[in-house]
């Protein structure tokens, strides 16, 4: 498993074998922008506090630029489309995190809770396909969970850019 080289459309068929229904993708993509904020918001009260003098813009660019490496990352593997949802909706959440008044430590704590949403999300949404066929390929462990806190959002945005599409795979029809 090499995170810098995948086979995207295959993770994306193993997303599928348990994350096939649509109001699970929902409360995930919601968890995972929830993610996001919380991280870009706990980087903007850093990035302020290092730069006291820089204003909001500065900070902001300065936390665009940090998503670039993960963007490139990114944009190896994936359509040109998801990269640029998953770039757009990862930029958007910017400035909602430099604007909010919540301080870092309540981000920080947010952060399981969000996750905890998407093990909850399980209970209501149980669909699950055979997964035989990643077993071996996508162990269960740290380089699994690395790879998926890459490449969840663009597996989510590819999820409802085929809905949008109406180019929904034989697995999507559950």
């Amino acid at each position: 498993m090499n995170i810098l080289r995948i086979n995207f459309d295959e993770l994306y068929r193993r997303h599928l074998c348990r994350h096939s229904e649509f109001g699970i993708n929902v409360l995930h993509i919601v968890s995972v922008w929830g993610v996001y904020l919380s991280l870009l918001a706990v980087e903007f009260r850093c990035l302020r506090s290092l730069f006291p003098g820089a204003s909001m813009w500065q900070l902001i660019t300065a936390m665009l630029m940090t998503l670039l490496p993960w963007l490139s990352v990114v944009g190896i593997n994936v359509s040109k489309s998801v990269l640029l949802t998953t770039g757009g909706t990862a930029i958007a959440l910017c400035l909602p995190a430099a604007v909010q008044p919540l301080p870092a430590w309540i981000h920080l704590l947010l952060l399981p809770l969000w996750h905890q949403l998407q093990l909850v999300s399980h209970r209501y949404y149980s669909v699950h396909l055979d997964m035989s066929e990643f077993a071996e390929r996508y162990r269960k462990g740290w380089r699994l969970s690395l790879l998926l806190a890459v490449y969840e959002l663009p597996i989510l945005v590819q999820f409802f850019l085929n809905n949008l599409r109406g180019d929904l795979g034989e697995r999507q029809r559950i």
